[in-house]
Parts: structure tokens; sequence; C-alpha cells
């Protein structure tokens, strides 16, 4: 049982599923697209077996078993106005129409802490739980951006059809994924093994 993000899944979950299968051909695998918050109390509770998320503030029952770093910041599309921009501002990104994943709504709180604005002053003009739908959705317009990484979006980066621009913002350069497990939790050998190869894809993201 894995708990992630849906970004997550795509990027480090789809790649080594072949990889594992040829191992352990019989081992059930199931994979549950969560929120942040619900993927720590599933480990919590062990109801997943290790989790992919962000990884600052996990309560002292869970570690990170890996951790890399994923600046956030912009995904718009290469015609929008801040695509070809050296260097990018939060005020900048504030100054356009924003789509928001829930799965962000941490980040976002930080933002707003961050500026002092009340909750309700940065306002998203549209909201959807689905990437795949925003990144469509962001491909065909030239006004709307989002705050994201870049993982789940590799393949539209590197064939130009979205643009990723990193932001000059401490909450956005300090930014890290992990692997996530409970500690009093004892993982089965092809579960270690499935996280061996989970690692492998987070060091080749990174490198990227």
């Amino acid at each position: 049982n894995i708990s992630t993000g849906e970004t997550f899944a795509v990027q480090f979950l789809a790649p080594v599923i072949s990889k594992f299968r040829l191992k352990y051909p019989d081992v059930k695998i199931k994979i549950s697209s969560r929120q942040p918050e619900t993927i720590i109390d599933n480990l919590i509770t062990h109801k997943t077996d290790f989790g992919i998320s962000f990884t600052k503030n996990i309560p002292n029952t869970l570690k990170s078993i890996y951790v890399s770093s994923f600046p956030m910041g912009i995904l718009c599309s290469p015609d929008h106005l801040l695509a070809n921009k050296t260097e990018i501002s939060l005020e900048d990104c504030l100054k356009f129409p924003l789509i928001f994943h829930p799965g962000t709504v941490t980040f976002w709180n930080s933002i707003q802490r961050e500026v002092g604005e009340k909750l309700f002053s940065i306002n998203p003009n549209l909201i959807s739980n689905s990437f795949a739908f925003i990144k469509n959705y962001l491909i065909d317009d030239i006004n709307y951006l989002t705050f994201f990484t870049s993982v789940g979006s590799y393949r539209e980066i590197e064939s130009k059809k979205l643009i990723f621009k990193k932001i000059n913002h401490k909450l956005f350069l300090n930014n890290s994924v992990g692997i996530i497990v409970s500690k009093k939790n004892k993982l089965k050998k092809y579960t270690e093994e499935f996280i061996d190869l989970v690692k492998q894809e987070f060091q080749s993201s990174t490198n990227c």
C-alpha cells in the first residue's frame, strides 16, 4: 500500500512497477492518490506501507528515509508573459489568474502568511484536484499559472508544451519531497526493494 500525490505517482512510481514485476510478479500493489495531510494520517495509522510527499514538519512517529529538493515554482504556457522573464518574484505571479490544486493547500497557506494577506485575499480563479486537467488547461491558456514543482510535468516541460520557472523567494526554494515511513512499521523485504527502486527514480529526476 502506497499513499502519494498524483504528480509523485506519475513521476516516481509508474516507471518502477515494470522493473519490480520482473522479480515479484504476484505482489499486489495498491497506489492511492491522497492529499499531504491524509498521507501522514495513513502512515500514522498504518494504513499504508510508505508515502511520497512533502517532508517538512512531519510528526516524530514518522521518518524520511530519502529526501530530495524539488523547488516550487510556476507552471505556465510558453506564451505566458512570465515565460521568458529571467527573475520572477511572488508579486509578479499574483498579478495573474491562478489555478489551485488542493494538494498544495499547505503551501498556499504559507504564502498567505508570508505576504501578510488574509485567507481570502489570494483567491484562485480556478480550482481542480486533477493535475492532468491543470496541465492541459495551462497548455491552452496563456494567462493562467499554477504553483507546483516540476515533478509530474517533465514530459510537457521537455517538449516545450509547458514552462517551469523558479521563483526568487525562500518559500519556493526550500521545498523537499521524500519517501516517508512509520518508525514502528516493519517493512517486508519486497517493500524495501520497491522503495530502493523509487530512490533510484528520485535520483534520476534530481539529475535531470
